[in-house]
This record gives C-alpha cells, structure tokens and sequence, in this order.
C-alpha cells in the first residue's frame, strides 16, 4: 500500500469517527505513521484531503452504484463541514 493511500485510510477512518473539525493533520499523520510535512507534499490543504477522504467513504457505502473518479479540485467543500456539504 502506498503512503498516499495509507493517509487516505487513516483519515477516512477519522472522518468515520468523529466530524472533521475535530481532526488535525497531526492525528491522521500519527494514524498513517508518516510526519505532517508528507500529507501537505500530497495534498495543498486539509480541506482538500477531508474531501478527497470523504468522497473514497462515500464511495465504498454506496454498495452496487457506480461512482467515476471525482478530483478533490471537483469537489466543493466547506472548511469544517464536509459530511453535511458532500
């Protein structure tokens, strides 16, 4: 599994727990076991790694339905509220 997909499940599994304004690029690092600096070499923004995150979430629930790879660039997202806007 690649570093990038690593912090991609620890952050889903994150986001699965409690709302994404309680989640620190600190803790998905911790969870992910890489350093803070390595999320932001993949990702400009939190913002855009909560959403890339909730979006693979939304993806894997929705069992028998076809879902197109979707950007986070694609996605709107507000800062705190990602569940509600997606």
């Amino acid at each position: 599994m690649s570093k990038r997909t690593k912090i991609l499940k620890a952050c889903a599994e994150l986001l699965k727990e409690t709302s994404s304004a309680a989640i620190s690029t600190g803790e998905v690092a911790k969870k992910a076991g890489c350093t803070q600096p390595l999320i932001y070499y993949y990702w400009p923004s939190e913002k855009e790694l909560f959403c890339e995150a909730w979006l693979k979430i939304k993806a894997k629930s929705s069992e028998g339905m076809y879902y197109r790879e979707i950007t986070t660039r694609e996605v709107f997202c507000s800062k705190s509220k990602v569940k509600e806007v997606l």
